[in-house]
């Protein structure tokens, strides 16, 4: 027996086993592609989450009302999105006044399209394992912001009449 193989003889059974797990961490983060949270969850979604889906699918906008085109609409929802996301989502580190300002700006029609293309989104962490939250853009806001960043967001959309 050659000298390597006699210092690895001893390790061989946990070699193998380190082996044996990462061949089946790799095979469900393959089978999940969101998360490792999902392969040992129930495939069905719970019906808060479904109503939501439908609720948001519902809500209606005129597009005389649209002064632009969706990708506008769809890159404030991920700016949203992107500033309520992580360990300290604190929006007015991320927004500016100019920022505050254009959205308060918008009227009615394009903030429900916003809510629209934000969708309902879930949050988790450490690698999916520990879920967070589901829920629409009004949920983040209630759940990621407090104080004076709440009430900005709320004064906001107010005129959307979907939240108050």
């Amino acid at each position: 027996m050659n000298k390597a193989a006699a210092i690895l003889k001893p390790f061989a059974f946990h070699i193998v086993g380190g082996i044996v797990l990462l061949i089946v961490v790799l095979v469900v983060i393959k089978k999940t592609r969101k998360g490792i949270a999902n392969f040992f969850t129930d495939e069905n979604r719970s019906e808060l989450e479904k109503l939501q889906e439908t609720n948001i699918k519902n809500i209606t906008t005129s597009s005389a009302n649209l002064s632009f085109d969706n990708t506008y609409y769809t890159t404030w929802a991920g700016k949203l999105y992107n500033a309520m996301y992580g360990w300290a989502p604190f929006i007015a580190s991320r927004f500016s006044e100019e920022d505050y300002a254009e959205l308060g700006a918008l009227n009615a029609d394009e903030l429900k399209k916003i809510v629209k293309e934000f969708g309902v989104k879930e949050k988790s962490n450490w690698m999916g394992l520990h879920h967070q939250l589901t829920g629409t853009l009004f949920d983040w806001f209630e759940n990621e912001l407090s104080g004076s960043e709440l009430q900005r967001m709320r004064d906001i959309f107010r005129k959307t009449g979907l939240w108050g």
